[in-house]
């Protein structure tokens, strides 16, 4: 029996170191685990507070420039933009199309079918020689024709009668469409104004534009 007992002594010893060791090693990888996480968690506070301090993050300040305009037609702006280039002022022409311009449309009203406004518009062009119209592909003209877009009142409205003496009904809407305009760009530090020398020219020239403070960004 003595032996017995000493066996199960022997387990129980066994058993309990091994039960330390894998306690032990347990403790260790959540220790490490635990020092991992406060490593990275170092590390991103850190990159934070580089990211923060002055002059690491800053971008560099845009240039201000002074831009003369708006001149609706592109000749009068190369016109202005070579007489001030004489008097040693460098500038560059820049298009801008954030402008509107009001215009009057004159269509008709979406036919039945793609077919019908087809027929409509052959109608059109050939029997009465209409030809600058086409049929409207999307939206909520769908189907319609365009008769024309117009800058003015006049020419839309005689566009919208023409069209109705021969039996159709033209319609008249105004739109907004997007318009060119075209700046002259300088930098400020350059020169910051012109001369009333320099005004003068540009009144003799037809000219009556606006100076204005912008970014350099085009």
């Amino acid at each position: 029996m003595k032996w017995i007992i000493y066996l199960l002594l022997l387990a129980n010893i066994s058993f309990f170191a091994w039960h330390y060791q894998s306690m032990d090693r347990q403790e260790r990888r959540v220790q490490a685990e635990r020092q991992q996480g406060l490593n990275a968690a170092v590390r991103l506070v850190l990159l934070k507070e580089a990211k923060m301090e002055p002059g690491t993050a800053s971008k560099p300040p845009l240039l201000q420039c002074r831009s003369l305009g708006p001149f609706e037609q592109r000749v009068k702006a190369e016109e202005i933009k070579k007489l001030l280039q004489n008097q040693g002022l460098l500038l560059e022409l820049r298009v801008s199309k954030e402008a509107r311009r009001k215009a009057y449309w004159v269509y008709l009203a979406p036919s039945a079918s793609h077919a019908a406004a087809r027929k409509a518009a052959q109608k059109l062009k050939k029997k009465h020689r209409i030809n600058d119209i086409f049929i409207i592909s999307a939206g909520e003209i769908k189907d319609g024709i365009s008769l024309g877009v117009f800058s003015k009142f006049e020419l839309a409205y005689r566009r919208q009668s023409e069209i109705r003496k021969l039996g159709f009904d033209a319609q008249l809407k105004d739109v907004t469409l997007p318009a060119k305009e075209y700046w002259l760009d300088w930098p400020q530090q350059s020169v910051a104004e012109l001369s009333e020398l320099q005004k003068e020219m540009i009144k003799e020239h037809g000219g009556s534009p606006r100076i204005i403070e912008t970014d350099c960004r085009h």
